[in-house]
């Protein structure tokens, strides 16, 4: 079984799996290779929500911190698991936030599943893994959070989506406070 691990969230005692462990992505991802076919894979976070924030400028700062931070621990998985393959590559971020603005600014509006094949183009990728990101308020909203993710793999050729899957994790906020971090900008 593959492990994807993302900094952000995983890895500390405030945060437990709701739910089996979904990487359907990663195991495509390695059949892709295993039989051959050439990957060029662009990560791009399509969407990021905070419905614990209602600050705007919280909100905003939090976004570009979390975006990076979970395209960085994404790739740096990706890479890890697939760097020792000759026919896998990963699109540089720099690139990707250059083509997704221009892209942005052209049709003023987000980023839609049918840009996401055109950016995948411009790029140079096969395929498109997806991400959006939400956190909300669990049952409890004193003490505990939820934080979701949602990824799609997307073949950039035919704009089929491969795989798709979520992840859920309960944060608790009174482990999270006891160890100095708070709900809204980590």
């Amino acid at each position: 079984i593959l492990l994807l691990i993302v900094g952000c969230v995983f890895g500390a005692d405030f945060t437990e799996r709701i739910g089996e462990q979904s990487n359907v992505e990663l195991i495509q991802i390695r059949e892709l290779l295993e039989n051959n076919q050439q990957v060029s894979i662009a990560v791009i976070i399509d969407n990021i929500s905070n419905l614990l924030l209602n600050n705007n400028k919280q909100l905003s700062t939090w976004i570009e911190i979390n975006k990076t931070h979970i395209q960085t621990d994404y790739e740096s998985k990706i890479n890890q698991q697939f760097s020792s393959y000759q026919n896998f590559s990963l699109i540089e971020r720099n690139n990707i936030d250059k083509i997704i603005e221009e892209q942005k600014f052209q049709n003023s509006g987000l980023v839609s599943d049918n840009s996401m094949v055109e950016i995948g183009n411009l790029l140079g990728a096969t395929h498109i893994l997806t991400i959006d990101f939400s956190r909300s308020y669990g049952i409890d909203q004193n003490t505990n959070y939820i934080d979701r993710y949602y990824k799609k793999l997307v073949e950039v050729e035919t704009g089929e989506i491969l795989s798709s899957s979520m992840e859920e994790f309960k944060n608790n906020v009174d482990k999270r406070k006891q160890l100095g971090l708070g709900i809204g900008l980590s």
